[in-house]
C-alpha cells in the first residue's frame, strides 16, 4: 500500500520519474506489485504527456506481472496514454484486448 500511495502522490504531482523510480524499486523487493502500483506509473507518465513511457510500462506489466496485477483500470490508464499520443489505432487494439481479457465467462449473469 505504501508504493502505491506514494507512486499516486508522485503521478499527481506530475513527477513521473519519482513514480518509476518507486516502481522498480518496489520490483527489486520480495513484495508483489499490485495493479494500483502499475496503474499509478502508466498514469504518472501519462499526466506528464510521457506517453511512450507510459505504453513501455504497460508492456512490461504484461510480460513481467502476476496475472491479477494487470485488470481493467491498467489497460485504462494505457487507453489514456494512447489517447495523450494520438495514437488511436493503438488505443483501439488495447480495448479489443480488454474486452477479451475481461469478458465474462459463457453462463456467468451479470449482476
Amino acid at each position: 500500500v505504501t508504493f502505491g500511495a506514494a507512486a499516486s502522490a508522485c503521478g499527481n504531482g506530475h513527477q513521473w520519474q519519482d513514480t518509476i523510480f518507486l516502481l522498480n524499486s518496489a520490483r527489486q523487493q520480495p513484495l508483489r506489485v499490485d495493479a494500483v502500483l502499475w496503474s499509478a506509473g502508466v498514469a504518472a507518465c501519462e499526466r506528464s504527456e510521457a506517453w511512450v513511457r507510459a505504453l513501455d510500462l504497460f508492456c512490461l506489466a504484461q510480460r513481467t506481472a502476476e496475472a491479477n496485477s494487470v485488470d481493467a483500470g491498467l489497460y485504462a490508464s494505457a487507453v489514456s496514454a494512447c489517447q495523450t499520443g494520438a495514437r488511436w489505432q493503438a488505443a483501439l487494439q488495447l480495448l479489443s484486448e480488454a474486452r477479451i481479457k475481461f469478458q465474462p465467462a459463457a453462463g456467468v449473469a451479470a449482476k
